[in-house]
């Protein structure tokens, strides 16, 4: 798990207590504590505040969890995924002692989020396409709603507890009363693709979705529309597939790990983009002039990082067709050597590569290339 300040790259930190794939954590209200849950269906509730990151609770649960919700006095969790005879459960977060039950879903479940003021209620959408209510704590059954009719991707309660919103695959939001699930409205003039994400406003005034068309939208609690943002790009992982408003910071995260500070008055370009790598990293170089670093992973994916100040800067423009094994700075340009035969000399000034420069198609040629790079370094 890792922990960053959304302003300053470089203050980050790891939690690294899981042995296998995480796969979805969560701050707790209160801010000192996170759940996080790993794929060998290990959950574990952690102290994010002091030095020793003490474990307060240790767990096996329902199996793979793709979503955590707790209540507004950081005492009970929720957590929902693929489980083989159950769904979710509810538990205190220091005993894991059941605090209700998650039932009425047939398929996997999808997303989770209780009412942060009392009284408390409790949401989950599933692959069943159903909306699911329950009352309590003890957290039990109440009603299911099938409005959606694909994949019910985000649930998620405004601040203030009077709304709370679903969206899907179906390119559907619907906005509903957060006591009773009676419906308030219809996201107006949508998306195109599925909905993956939403997030509400602090003040519960707007809320932002995120979708595979490409795009982050903007609304208001009735469900219209205010504005769109379309400046992630227009390939595949362009795609907007998480979505937080954070204090007055909008983030969307893109398919391919991006995270987009957005700005509202600027809707044709995000205010920082941080790139990242979900793949291993192949190979690294360093410009000892301008002090940057410049890696590269198999897909390839190619970023350049200001060690000063972490920010990053992707590569585009017409990349190697297989996975990239070396690069290396010369001069004023990044050399890269791919399986796929070629050598490619790109400029470091605007990071677009848009030929190839160099064809080789002997292995032994290939060898002596790198070897050659090795020496220059």
């Amino acid at each position: 798990m890792v922990i960053r300040d959304l302003h300053n790259p470089l203050d980050a930190w790891f939690y690294t207590e899981h042995k296998y794939e995480t796969t979805c954590a969560r701050f707790a209200p209160s801010g000192f504590y996170v759940c996080s849950a790993d794929k060998s269906s290990r959950l574990l509730v952690w102290d994010c505040a002091g030095d020793d990151k003490v474990i307060k609770l240790d767990k096996q649960t329902i199996g793979i969890i793709a979503d955590i919700a707790w209540t507004e006095d950081s005492k009970r969790i929720a957590v929902v995924g693929a489980g083989r005879e159950k769904m979710g459960e509810a538990f205190l977060f220091d005993s894991g002692a059941s605090v209700g039950e998650i039932s009425g879903h047939s398929q996997t479940v999808n997303t989770v989020d209780i009412r942060q003021t009392r009284p408390y209620r409790m949401a989950t959408g599933g692959e069943d396409f159903k909306f699911n209510w329950y009352e309590g704590p003890p957290f039990k059954w109440k009603s299911s709603n099938t409005s959606h009719t694909r994949y019910v991707n985000g649930v998620r309660f405004s601040p203030d507890g009077n709304r709370v919103v679903t969206v899907g695959s179906d390119k559907k939001g619907f906005i509903y009363d957060g006591k009773e699930p009676t419906l308030i409205a219809e996201l107006q003039g949508g998306h195109a693709g599925s909905i993956f994400s939403v997030a509400w406003s602090p003040d519960s005034k707007r809320l932002v979705t995120a979708s595979g068309d490409k795009t982050a939208k903007i609304w208001d609690a009735d469900g219209k529309l205010l504005q769109s943002f379309n400046c992630f790009g227009n390939d595949v992982n362009s795609q907007q597939v998480g979505a937080l408003w954070q204090g007055e910071d909008i983030i969307t995260i893109s398919l391919s790990g991006a995270i987009n500070l957005l700005d509202p008055h600027n809707p044709d370009k995000p205010r920082v983009v941080q790139h990242g790598h979900n793949r291993l990293i192949a190979s690294l170089a360093y410009d000892k002039v301008t002090q940057k670093l410049y890696t590269v992973d198999p897909i390839p994916y190619t970023i350049e990082w200001d060690a000063a100040t972490g920010r990053t800067e992707i590569f585009s423009g017409n990349a190697h067709t297989a996975a990239v094994t070396q690069i290396k700075v010369v001069g004023s340009s990044l050399v890269s050597i791919s399986v796929d035969d070629t050598i490619k000399f790109t400029s470091l000034h605007d990071r677009v590569s848009e030929k190839v420069l160099l064809l080789v198609l002997n292995p032994m040629v290939l060898t002596v290339m790198r070897i050659l790079l090795l020496y220059l370094s």
